[in-house]
């Protein structure tokens, strides 16, 4: 069973159980205060808190175990090409790492509200929003 994993894959599943914990208490914490509705504010704050916990334990890992070497090539290039700036491994481990993961993360921040807006349209239309609804109906072209 191992076997069909990368070396690295289990040391990086805390890594994607943070994720989930973090996105979960602050998604119950925001629709608690909205009326049962997640808004963009609440994919940002979990985007941004995801991707420093994840950042700090997986460049961790990255750098304990595997020096820097986390066998994802986006990360690892980035990783690479900040060493070669600054010959510092741990410095180009966690800045590598953490651009990555911000990078990663706000893709998929926007992604998944974008598909949750589109699921739970005429719920949330009617919801409270913090943002401006005009921008969010410009943007998703609701009329």
């Amino acid at each position: 069973m191992l076997s069909h994993f990368s070396t690295t894959a289990l040391p990086f599943m805390l890594c994607h159980i943070t994720t989930s914990v973090f996105a979960s208490l602050i998604f119950d914490w925001t629709r608690k205060n909205n009326e049962g509705c997640l808004i963009i504010e609440s994919f940002l704050w979990a985007e941004l808190v995801t991707a420093f916990s994840n950042s700090a334990l997986g460049d961790t890992f990255s750098l304990i175990l595997f020096y820097g070497n986390t066998s994802i090539p986006q990360v690892d290039n980035a990783v690479q090409g900040i060493f070669v700036a600054k010959e510092s491994i741990s410095f180009a481990t966690y800045w590598g790492g953490t651009v990555t993961n911000l990078i990663d993360k706000i893709v998929g921040a926007f992604l998944g509200f974008a598909i949750y807006f589109l699921l739970n349209r005429r719920k949330l239309r009617f919801a409270d929003f913090s943002l401006n609804k005009k921008i969010i109906n410009n943007v998703f072209n609701i009329k």
